[in-house]
C-alpha cells in the first residue's frame, strides 16, 4: 500500500497545474463555474446518471461552500478538453496525493499501476453533497416516472450547457459545463461537467499538505500525461 502511494506521489504533480496557463507547450486555462454547497461534508463523484446509490468518500470536508475549479487544455486537434476538476477545499499546496475512497475500498489489493475510480458512460461527471445527490436523484426518478420519454441531459441540461460553450456560433460546441439547480425547492447544486475524452474509468484523489490536512478534491480525466 505504501508503495503504491509512492508510485502516485512520484508521476502526479497536480499542483503544477494550478498555476501556469501552459503544460509542456499547450495552452492551459480555468474555468470557476461557482461554489458547491455541501453541508454535510461528503462528497460523491460520478457520472450524474450513475450515482444513484449516492455513495459518498470516506474522508470527509467540513461542511460549507467550496470553489469548483475546471482546467481545460486547448489542444490543436481535438480542442478544448477538461483535465481536471476539483473542489479547492484549502489555500495551501498538497504536498501529497491520494486515491479518494469509499468506505471498504482498499487499495492494497490493487496492482501496480493500477487505480479505483468511477465510470462514466454518459460523458458527464459531477460533484454533488451527499444529501443533495439523494434530492437530485429522487428528482430525476420522478421525472422518468411521469413520461417514459424524458431525457434529462436533452430536455434539461442542454440548454444549461449550450448557454456556457465556449463559442455559441458552433453548433459542434454543446458546452462543457453547468453549476445546475436540480430543484426550485431546495438550496442544492449539482457540479456537471464534461468527462475528458469522454467515457470511461477516472480517478479521484485527496490533495494532503505538510500537516495532514485536505487541500483538494481532483478528478483526472487522463488528458495531461505527466
Amino acid at each position: 500500500m505504501v508503495n503504491l502511494l509512492k508510485k502516485f506521489q512520484e508521476v502526479t504533480d497536480y499542483k503544477q497545474l494550478f498555476k501556469v496557463n501552459k503544460y509542456k507547450n499547450t495552452k492551459l486555462f480555468r474555468i470557476y463555474p461557482g461554489k458547491l454547497k455541501i453541508p454535510t461534508g461528503k462528497i460523491v463523484a460520478g457520472d450524474p446518471f450513475l450515482i444513484f446509490h449516492c455513495n459518498h468518500f470516506e474522508k470527509t470536508i467540513s461542511p460549507g461552500e467550496y470553489e469548483v475549479e475546471l482546467i481545460f487544455l486547448e489542444l490543436p486537434t481535438a480542442g478544448n478538453r477538461l483535465a481536471i476538476a476539483r473542489i479547492v477545499v484549502s489555500e495551501k499546496d498538497a504536498q501529497y496525493w491520494e486515491l479518494a475512497l469509499l468506505k471498504n475500498e482498499d487499495i492494497g489489493e490493487l496492482a501496480k499501476g493500477e487505480f479505483i475510480g468511477f465510470v462514466v458512460d454518459s460523458g458527464l461527471a459531477c460533484f454533488i453533497d451527499h444529501q443533495f445527490c439523494k434530492e437530485f436523484t429522487t428528482t430525476m426518478d420522478g421525472l422518468y416516472r411521469k413520461n417514459s420519454n424524458f431525457n434529462y441531459y436533452d430536455d434539461v441540461l442542454a440548454a444549461e450547457f449550450a448557454e456556457n460553450a465556449f463559442n455559441k456560433n458552433d453548433p459542434r460546441d454543446v458546452g462543457d459545463w453547468t453549476n445546475h439547480k436540480f430543484d426550485s425547492n431546495s438550496i442544492g447544486n449539482v457540479m456537471i461537467f464534461s468527462s475528458g475524452f469522454g467515457d470511461g474509468l477516472y480517478p479521484v484523489y485527496w490533495g494532503i499538505d505538510n500537516e495532514g490536512k485536505i487541500t483538494d478534491l481532483l478528478i483526472d480525466f487522463f488528458v495531461i500525461s505527466f
